[in-house]
């Protein structure tokens, strides 16, 4: 299951020894001025931008082996339930990735996991597709979350808007998305592959060549099925990059997986004790843009 993972392809990964970590970046400078001969020289600066503190939290989970089964022998029971309680593991772990990015495509700033409150905002204390992200110090508002519903047309204009992406001060960036992420949803993967698997333009009768063709990776997340709406789409775009150099979305493992085996008699057993500390969280929005979203913005009116 973990090399199977989709963990380390949605999110940038870390290891801490801290109980927590404060992650923040500092905004750009405004950049070189004409000067005249013996000019002043203007003096540029930089400021902290939005920060994001991200505080680990402990997993736990255990087993028993009755002694019975030990002095039995019984074989099956011996394996299956220590690969089970691994399968379970990584189970989890997948499962909070998608159960994050879920609430992320509801629109929430939280969720609950399994009886605990997680935190599902980005560094500006919006949630992570939002249709008016404002800076931190000057610039304009943006959007991220998109209306429209999956389609080739749709994936040019979220491709566009997300390339003229600005950092704090109207600084432009250089994005460049390159991954699709859906559920497992068979009308939604018709519609992707039908826009990006053929040279010829999908939609026109003229043959035009296709641009998106063969340019995108493409990511199709069972999970995510859980967590999102059961009749809704949404389809997300992410620069893999920007996400691995920025942060957009991150996850941090404190403390590996350990497993310990205690010998009780009352009643008789070996219990097996799992114990992982970890957190996931996200950063800078500007990483991803998703579509199919309620009171997303139009991408047909954006100018772009």
């Amino acid at each position: 299951l973990e090399k199977n993972s989709q963990i380390p392809n949605l999110f940038k990964m870390g290891t801490s020894e801290n109980f927590g970590d404060y992650f923040t970046e500092m905004t750009p400078m405004d950049g070189f001025y004409p000067t005249g001969e013996m000019g002043a020289v203007p003096r540029d600066s930089m400021e902290e931008g939005y920060g994001k503190l991200l505080r680990y939290v402990t997993f736990t989970d255990s087993f028993a082996i009755s002694q019975e089964m030990i002095e039995d022998s019984k074989l099956m029971n011996l394996t299956d339930k220590p690969r089970a309680f691994m399968d379970g593991y990584h189970d989890t772990r997948e499962q909070f990735a998608a159960a994050i990015f879920g609430a992320a495509l509801r629109g929430q700033k939280s969720f609950n996991f399994r009886g605990m409150n997680f935190d599902a905002t980005g560094a500006d204390g919006q949630s992570l597709f939002h249709t008016a992200h404002a800076p931190k110090t000057k610039g304009e508002k943006q959007s991220n979350c998109f209306s429209n519903e999956f389609s080739v047309d749709a994936l040019d204009r979220a491709e566009a808007a997300m390339q003229q992406f600005t950092a704090e001060k109207n600084k432009q960036l250089t994005i460049a998305p390159d991954t699709i992420v859906i559920a497992n949803k068979p009308s939604l993967k018709r519609k992707v592959f039908a826009a990006i698997g053929s040279d010829i333009d999908p939609v026109e009768s003229t043959h035009a060549f296709n641009y998106q063709y063969g340019r995108w990776n493409v990511i199709i997340n069972p999970f995510w099925n859980r967590f999102i709406s059961k009749d809704s789409e949404p389809w997300m775009l992410m620069d893999s990059k920007f996400n691995e150099k920025y942060g957009g979305a991150m996850w941090i493992d404190r403390v590996k997986l350990t497993i310990d085996s205690v010998k009780q008699y009352s009643p008789a057993a070996n219990v097996w004790h799992g114990r992982s500390r970890f957190i996931a969280g996200f950063r800078n929005w500007r990483a991803f843009c998703a579509g199919g979203m309620a009171g997303g913005t139009d991408l047909t009116t954006m100018k772009l």
